[in-house]
């Protein structure tokens, strides 16, 4: 039977860019899908991130390396990305995978396989040398932006299904809630009573998000003559 780093080392060599294997020897290909295999074994948390400056390849002397280890959702290597690119560090590599993995202490197995509850993300990236305060602040960061990524995508259809809930009092709301469900994807809901927004979901269910919506909220129903007795007892959704 194959062991989980030889199904690891033949699976993750396809994803790796071919210019890169060209470029290394035998043996900075092995210790390279060694070092990144060892960091999936000892994973020790629902999110699971290291940042480090590699010290035993020194084709990566200016750059640091990121690597994210969670369970497999839409969007993660989108966020990951998206949020480096919006901090202005310059991402040299990126490598995402998907694997399928049972453990018990050590890793059991591990296969190519997507769309199973053992399903993992795994992301690596190479950027541009980081200082250590630009590593604490990259790996606080991108926690907090994957945590909410989480709640999102499990929240997402008690979302949804209280947006379609909604009673509607024309058609043309509920032609566009139908287009606003089948379009957008909803990062937070909850229903406004009075001055508190109630069954938040997603990033609503974040204190601070949800007293800064509530805060916009009230700012558009200042700028429409709105009182908090002309909305008092009505539900409606609040949705980013």
């Amino acid at each position: 039977m194959e062991s989980p780093f030889n199904r690891f080392a033949e699976t993750y060599r396809k994803l790796m860019p071919g210019a890169l294997q060209q470029f290394l020897t035998n043996q900075d290909l092995q210790s390279f899908l060694k070092t990144r295999y060892e960091f999936l074994e000892n994973k020790s948390r629902e999110i699971e991130i290291r940042i480090q400056d590699p010290q035993d390849f020194p084709w990566l002397i200016n750059a640091s390396t990121i690597e994210v280890c969670m369970p497999d959702s839409p969007f993660i290597t989108d966020t990951i990305l998206d949020y480096l690119g919006s901090e202005g560090h310059r991402i040299h590599l990126s490598i995402p995978a998907l694997f399928s993995v049972v453990r018990k202490g050590s890793i059991q197995s591990l296969e190519p396989v997507t769309g199973l509850d053992t399903t993992e993300a795994f992301v690596y990236v190479e950027v541009q040398k980081l200082s250590e305060k630009e590593k604490k602040t990259v790996e606080k960061d991108l926690r907090r932006n994957l945590q909410e990524l989480r709640q999102v995508v499990e929240d997402f259809p008690v979302a949804l299904e209280q947006l379609r809930e909604l009673n509607l009092p024309n058609e043309d709301l509920q032609e566009d809630r139908k287009w606003i469900s089948d379009n957008f994807v909803t990062l937070g809901s909850g229903f406004v009573v009075g001055d508190r927004l109630q069954k938040p979901t997603g990033l609503f269910r974040e204190g601070s998000i949800r007293k800064q919506a509530m805060a916009d909220l009230q700012t558009l129903f200042d700028y429409r003559g709105l009182t908090s007795d002309g909305v008092q007892g009505n539900q409606a959704p609040e949705t980013l």
